[in-house]
């Protein structure tokens, strides 16, 4: 079952800066900041994949 926000390439795009900007800015100065990072770059390149894949 997809996630909701797996409908639009949109959808995707607002997770990726959830994840990016809000953990840098909630942990501001700290390791954690870059706690998103990982989750971020894996749903990029599954977003890359999938405009890819549409055109």
């Amino acid at each position: 079952m997809m996630e909701p926000y797996q409908i639009y390439l949109e959808g995707y795009l607002a997770v990726i800066l959830m994840l990016n900007h809000f953990t840098r800015n909630i942990f501001r100065n700290t390791p954690k900041a870059f706690s998103g990072g990982e989750n971020g770059l894996e749903i990029s390149l599954v977003c890359y994949e999938r405009a890819h894949r549409a055109s």
